[in-house]
């Protein structure tokens, strides 16, 4: 049985979905930041709304990015993603959600805490850890 107030307050049913063309460049004037090689998800950086071609949703600066063209691009370095979205077709598919209180840019926060290493999260999380 599943909790209706809890479906509607879970992250996934704030996800945006979002076509953004590419100008005649091929860039599609969104600033990425964040990465994998930051200690940090990609997220959204400043968008030049004068510049930017819509096809379908809005961005907006600060929501994490989750998949483009349907690829997860969660834990991939920065200049992957900015790899990726270079070699897609415009329009380019993208997935994000603005980050709430217990979503953060940031994974340091998550893999630095001591959940101890037997019971709890903390065996899930130890592979997280290891390089």
């Amino acid at each position: 049985m599943t909790n209706p107030a809890l479906k509607k307050n879970h992250w996934t049913s704030r996800v945006n979905e979002c076509s953004v063309g590419k100008d005649a460049r091929g860039d599609l004037n969104v600033s990425l930041r964040g990465g994998a090689e930051n200690g940090e998800f990609a997220y959204i950086g400043q968008i030049n709304e004068d510049l930017v071609i819509y096809r379908d949703g809005k961005l907006n600066e600060g929501e994490l990015l989750l998949e483009v063209e349907n690829l997860s691009i969660s834990g991939l370095p920065l200049y992957d993603v900015q790899t990726l979205i270079k070699n897609c077709k415009s329009p380019v598919k993208l997935k994000s959600v603005r980050p709430v209180f217990c979503v953060s840019t940031g994974k340091k926060r998550f893999q630095g805490a001591n959940y101890g290493s037997t019971r709890g999260p903390g065996k899930y999380l130890a592979c997280l850890r290891e390089p």
